[in-house]
């Protein structure tokens, strides 16, 4: 496991996204950060680097109009690819049609078959999304999960 996390307050800032926002998510459940909860008053939650990634292709598919239901499902999804999407090649994608959410692909035969049904499909780099986020994060100060008196793991 990774030692080094991000508030949430970081989080809300980098993706312009209300604290309040962030807070709702993990209390109801829809988006919880993997490293730390917050336990109670004077504790925090903590992300790690790969949720940053998540939340990344969570909050752009959502501005498209793609239902929390299915939000749910790609966040559980991502976590069980998580090794291998942050190791992800840059011209990796996952793609969806607002129904499901379909598999890492690479190859653009396999992508190609995707669009023969007719129905719209988002196509998100991931590869890409994992290069972008690596460069936005340097701009944050980690937290070292060890070290900070205020996370409370377990």
């Amino acid at each position: 496991m990774d030692k080094l996390g991000y508030t949430a307050p970081q989080v809300a800032e980098l993706f312009h996204i209300p604290y309040a926002t962030l807070d709702s998510w993990a209390r109801s459940g829809f988006f919880v950060p993997s490293m730390a909860l917050a336990k109670g008053r004077g504790t925090r939650r903590l992300y790690s680097f790969y949720d940053l990634v998540t939340l990344k292709v969570v909050t752009h598919l959502r501005s498209q109009g793609v239902n929390n239901d299915l939000l749910k499902y790609l966040i559980g999804n991502m976590r069980v690819h998580q090794v291998e999407i942050e190791n992800a090649a840059i011209d990796k994608f996952v793609i969806s049609d607002g129904q499901s959410i379909f598999a890492l692909k690479q190859d653009d035969h396999d992508i190609a078959n995707l669009f023969r049904n007719g129905k719209p499909l988002w196509a998100i780099p991931i590869g890409q999304v994992v290069h972008n986020m690596r460069e936005a994060a340097k701009a944050l100060e980690p937290i070292d999960i060890e070290e900070d008196g205020k996370v409370k793991v377990g």
